[in-house]
């Protein structure tokens, strides 16, 4: 059984997730997916064919986004037991926080059939394979819980039979407006140097004396 889901979250506080469920396809039926609105697909995962249906959901805020993360999904699977996303910063540097602890799928059901804890987990990788990435705006600065690809993508390793926590910080620099407002500054500080060089006033000259020949004294 794979379960996945791949987040973006948008600059503008809008948000977008793509839900996926498959079967290995050695295992695959008719009855799994019956009454599914969505097309069945073939998805290649770890080298193994399954068979199954992904869907998209869009989001107008962070808030519906986390709702809904935290709500019984499609196949009545509860993803995380906790979920947000917070904008925070100023126009010129925004930070993107994620925090987040993904449900063990599995319950406490099958660990207390008397398995052996190692064997336990071990069978519930091989028999579940769960798939959670997430997009932030900006650059990665720090994430638990996961690796971050060369494309800022951020791949969380979850366990089927506990909970994960996840957690990632991105911070994202807007350039345009810091050098539109650069340019300003500049554009400013030129207006009143020419203002200043213009009311800055020469000062008078004095006219030169008139230099009189003594010859040309009158005399009465």
């Amino acid at each position: 059984m794979h379960i996945g889901i791949d987040i973006t979250v948008n600059p503008d506080g809008t948000a977008n997730a793509v839900g996926r469920y498959a079967v290995q396809k050695d295992y695959y039926s008719d009855e799994m997916f019956e009454g599914t609105e969505h097309e069945i697909q073939t998805f290649t995962i770890d080298g193994d064919e399954y068979l199954g249906y992904e869907y998209t959901s869009d989001y107008a805020t962070y808030g519906e986004l986390a709702e809904d993360m935290t709500n019984p999904s499609e196949q009545g699977d509860t993803i995380f037991n906790e979920f947000s996303v917070v904008k925070s910063g100023n126009p010129f540097v925004r930070t993107y926080t994620f925090n987040g602890v993904f449900a063990n799928l599995l319950g406490e059901e099958m660990a207390e059939e008397g398995e052996d804890a190692a064997q336990y987990e071990e069978m519930a990788n091989s028999m579940f394979k769960i798939g959670f990435t997430m997009k932030l705006p900006g650059k990665v600065k720090s994430c638990t819980g996961g690796t971050v690809g060369d494309d800022g993508v951020i791949t969380f390793e979850i366990s089927p039979c506990a909970e994960t926590v996840c957690s990632a910080v991105s911070q994202e620099v807007n350039i345009p407006l810091i050098a539109g407002t650069a340019a300003a500054v500049v554009v400013i500080i030129a207006v009143i140097a020419v203002v200043a060089v213009k009311s800055r006033k020469k000062p008078e000259e004095k006219s030169p004396e008139p230099i009189t020949d003594p010859d040309d004294e009158i005399i009465e």
